[in-house]
């Protein structure tokens, strides 16, 4: 027995070197999965999330120390910055900016409503902008943006080129601290084409000064956090307006891109995100590319939510992700985008439900998007208001390749459409206005001097018009104003009107374009329907009639136009008694028809 004692401590100590050995290998195989960052706790920085004390400078050591730590890393592949729970109060914007070429950079809170950073101060002085002068006696004065890195005029975009200049105007800018810069025009066909910097002049503020939190460089992530205001910066002003959105200051959270060039691939990223209360917008930022902003709320902000733009002019290849956006009750927009391509507004709410309030000058829209290609929109947009009439939901201009397709409730238009080519439109739900029945779900203008090619020819598909309307009015669910000749095919797929009913005898002219596809006519005597206007290859017209309590009413199809077994022999049913006719417009050559495509019968 003693030699079976023997061998059984061999086979422990066995066992223990080889789970020993295991648990060795299992920490050497974690160590190399993991992520090569360097974490820095910003409370041992001395930040203090108490409300009351400021970490202006605080931060900016927790931030310096992280950069460091990572760029002296023989494999950091990120740093991060952790943010206590509770509220961090800062005098000054919160300037996070990545440096570090290859290594990414993320400040973290404890959440939304656990990490609150509270931004106690504004600037009242008006952002730098450029005033025009001489130029002859232009019909338009140019519009140009200035780019200020460190006090010094680095670059100059053309957001107009103004109209009628006869020779180069005089461009000034002015701003609240520095002097010393100077630009010179060029003009070409009486716009201004083209800006050279001569001198870059020293101490101009830069356009963020009064904005909360600053973003600038690449790869940098905000995630987990709230920026809110303090009661004396909600109360503040935003130093811009509706005319010059690129010039407004005491924004929330400023992206800002380095330099003057064009965009770079910053995969910045803003998730789980609230704004709250900034005097301008809520969020705005510049040359973003492949930026991805996800579960980000903004709210009771005093210009747009969110602005995005590519800082005056259309720049190709930027790719853009916004998905779960939140928006409500902001004072102007709640989301605005100018000259960004390949983007996707996906599983968002718009809705700025801010009773009585009154838009700036030059702003009748919930949404903006301007000089957009290649863009998917798909998200449920309400106008200022609910239902306030005179104001568009969406208003899409100067863009190309568009799909746009969701929920949107109110408005003079769902969906204003200005000189946009090659769009596609649908499932569009619309709940309109019943105040005011005129109004249309989709209103497509291509304005004059506008794109009158092929490529102009939009796709509409399933179009639902109903909710807030009154079906005993003409409420329009589509609207199309051209000048000029249209080519290509304008395809209707299942357009849905609103149901538009009414009692008629005597002639009667159904229209699918102002009354909407589905029409419901109770015959209150002999009734002859005559042919519409053709509407375009596709266009379907369903007419339902109701024959009324006396019944015997007689249904003709007047005019050449309408084809069909059923045409001639539709006649009268009894009292209260329904049937449906399902016409589709054909157009051939020379030829323009409205085929039958079903006839259900009396019954």
């Amino acid at each position: 027995m003693a030699g079976s004692g023997a061998t059984l401590a061999k086979a422990n100590a066995a066992m223990a070197l080889a789970l020993n050995a295991m648990s060795q290998a299992s920490a050497s195989q974690a160590s190399a999965n993991q992520p090569k960052a360097t974490v820095i706790y910003a409370a041992a920085y001395g930040v203090v999330a108490d409300g009351i004390t400021d970490n202006s400078v605080a931060l900016y050591s927790a931030i310096n120390a992280a950069q460091t730590a990572a760029s002296t890393s023989s494999n950091a592949q990120f740093c991060e910055v952790v943010l206590p729970a509770g509220k961090i109060r800062i005098t000054s914007p919160l300037v996070v900016m990545n440096n570090l070429t290859s290594i990414g950079m993320r400040l973290r809170g404890a959440g939304r409503s656990g990490t609150i950073i509270l931004a106690d101060f504004f600037t009242s002085a008006a952002a730098p902008r450029f005033t025009m002068g001489g130029g002859g006696s232009p019909a338009a004065a140019a519009v140009l943006y200035p780019i200020i890195d460190y006090g010094v005029l680095t670059g100059v975009r053309i957001l107009s080129g103004g109209a009628g200049y006869t020779s180069a105007p005089t461009a000034t800018l002015t701003a609240a601290a520095g002097s010393g810069a100077t630009v010179t025009c060029t003009v070409s066909g009486g716009a201004v084409t083209g800006v050279t910097i001569t001198a870059g002049g020293t101490g101009y503020s830069s356009p963020y000064a009064g904005d909360a939190l600053v973003v600038r460089g690449i790869n940098v992530e905000i995630v987990d956090l709230s920026v809110q205001a303090s009661a004396a910066r909600t109360a503040a002003t935003n130093g811009g307006n509706s005319a010059y959105p690129y010039f407004t200051i005491n924004n929330g959270i400023r992206y800002e891109p380095f330099g003057n060039g064009g965009p770079t691939q910053t995969l910045n990223l803003l998730a789980r995100i609230s704004v709250n209360g900034q005097p301008g917008h809520g969020i705005m930022a510049a040359r973003q590319e492949n930026w991805t902003v996800e579960q980000v709320q903004s709210t009771s902000n005093g210009a747009d939510g969110l602005f995005l733009h590519s800082q005056g002019f259309p720049v190709l290849g930027i790719s853009n992700t916004i998905k779960q956006y939140r928006c409500t009750k902001n004072a102007t927009r709640g989301l605005q985008i100018i000259g960004m391509t390949q983007c996707t507004v996906v599983d968002s709410s718009i809705y700025n439900n801010i009773a009585g309030a009154s838009l700036p000058p030059g702003v009748n829209e919930e949404v903006y998007l301007s000089y957009c290609y290649a863009f998917d929109f798909r998200s449920d947009v309400e106008v200022n208001g609910g239902i306030t009439a005179g104001k568009d939901v969406l208003v899409l201009e100067a863009s190309f390749g568009v799909t746009v397709a969701g929920y949107f409730r109110g408005g003079r238009f769902g969906i204003s459409c200005k000189t946009v080519r090659a769009a596609q439109f649908g499932p569009i739900h619309h709940f309109g206005n019943p105040t005011d029945p005129s109004n249309s779900t989709l209103l497509l203008d291509n304005g004059t001097g506008g794109p009158s090619d092929a490529q102009w020819a939009p796709i509409i598909g399933p179009i639902f018009n109903g909710g807030n309307v009154n079906l005993t009015v003409n409420r329009a669910p589509l609207s199309i104003f051209t000048n000029g000749p249209e080519r290509g095919v304008m395809r209707f797929i299942g357009l849905q009107g609103s149901q538009f009913a009414a009692s008629v005898s005597g002639s009667v002219t159904p229209d699918p374009l102002t009354n909407g596809c589905d029409q419901y006519f109770t015959l209150t005597g002999a009734t002859t329907f005559i042919e519409p206007t053709p509407s375009g290859n596709g266009t379907r017209m369903v007419l339902t009639f109701i024959q009324d309590a006396t019944g015997g009413r007689v249904v003709t199809m007047g005019g050449t136009k309408y084809i069909g077994p059923n045409i001639a022999s539709i006649g009268s049913g009894t009292a209260n008694q329904i049937g449906t006719l399902e016409l589709m417009c054909k157009i051939t050559g020379s030829r323009t028809v409205w085929q039958q495509q079903s006839w259900s019968g009396w019954a």
